[in-house]
């Protein structure tokens, strides 16, 4: 039942006049998770390429900064500036989709 359920869902089967409103909100129920997981790979994505770069941008202040504790924290401004606008990237990332 389950699997001819999302064969309906997919459009695979045509289903009967009786299953067609649950083939419906089966084929609803189906597009919005193939939506979720997209999102999910979308966020996740990402994320591994925003952690890669803050690394990278991390290594560069210490590189810039050497032993000078007052670029450091002048460097850091900077970088906290870069994290607040990823961070804002990632909130705002699938706000047109929903």
């Amino acid at each position: 039942m389950i699997n001819n359920l999302i064969r309906m869902a997919k459009g695979e089967v045509r289903p009967g006049r009786l299953d067609r409103p649950t083939a419906e909100a089966a084929r609803v129920i189906y597009d919005d998770v193939r939506l979720s997981s997209l999102q999910v790979d979308g966020a996740t994505a990402l994320a591994g390429h925003a952690m890669e770069r803050l690394v990278e941008l991390d290594a560069h202040r210490q590189l810039l900064a050497a032993c000078e504790l007052s670029l450091h924290a002048l460097l850091g401004e900077v970088q906290q500036q870069a994290v607040a606008q990823i961070k804002k990237i990632q909130r705002n990332l699938f706000s047109g989709w929903v």
